[in-house]
């Protein structure tokens, strides 16, 4: 598969397909045991530290210190990656997400919703090349999914490449430049959400291939 800078490419598919793993492996948390990618020509993998300091990962669980604040998250974040005026682009996201309020309070008091966004919010803060959304819409209401898909989009409009897993279909279908359905390991098809959909919807056309053997269309 191939994502380019300035898109959001969504990686759709059942559970136990292999969103995660492949998530994983493109943040250099698990090694592959076979294939290679590579960010803008330049290798990735566990060990490719250059690739690891252009990305962005938001793990579909964990990932956060119970005992840090949200600031606390921004600041090791800021400090691991060299983020120059941080405090600004901080308080810009936690505000975003509506955790400007809960700033100073431990992470092992978010709801799961609040957890998710703080997660973005430290994946966003470096404005990487590279953005990994695992199930970033998890748990969070409406309107933290709509404030996380405009920053999605900006960071798309700013160059990055952007991979978004999601089962909302309905969001991918409104955020996503390039959808990929995925099903047990391999992309079955790949294109932009209305050439997918032809004259149904994207939903339609997800249930059609994931259920079929083959997929024979475009």
């Amino acid at each position: 598969m191939t994502a380019g800078p300035g898109q959001v490419v969504g990686l759709l598919g059942p559970n136990g397909c292999g969103k995660s793993t492949t998530m994983k492996m493109l943040g250099g948390v698990l090694a592959a045991t076979s294939g290679t990618f590579s960010l803008h020509g330049t290798p990735g993998g566990v060990g490719a530290l250059g690739v690891k300091a252009r990305t962005g990962f938001i793990p579909d669980v964990g990932g956060l210190f119970p005992r840090l604040s949200a600031w606390e998250h921004l600041e090791l974040c800021a400090r691991l990656f060299a983020v120059p005026n941080w405090r600004v682009r901080g308080a810009g996201l936690l505000a975003a997400l509506d955790l400007d309020n809960a700033m100073h309070a431990r992470a092992g008091e978010f709801s799961h919703g609040m957890s998710r966004k703080l997660s973005a919010a430290i994946a966003l803060l470096p404005a990487p090349g590279l953005l990994l959304a695992d199930e970033p819409f998890d748990g969070v209401d409406a309107s933290g999914i709509d404030a996380l898909c405009v920053l999605f989009a900006d960071a798309a409009a700013r160059g990055a490449v952007v991979l978004v897993s999601t089962h909302l279909l309905g969001v991918a279908e409104s955020l996503c430049d390039q959808v990929h359905l995925v099903k047990a390991g391999s992309v079955l098809a790949a294109g932009s959400p209305a050439d997918l959909a032809g004259a149904g919807s994207l939903a339609g056309t997800y249930q059609r291939v994931l259920s079929s053997r083959q997929y024979a269309g475009r």
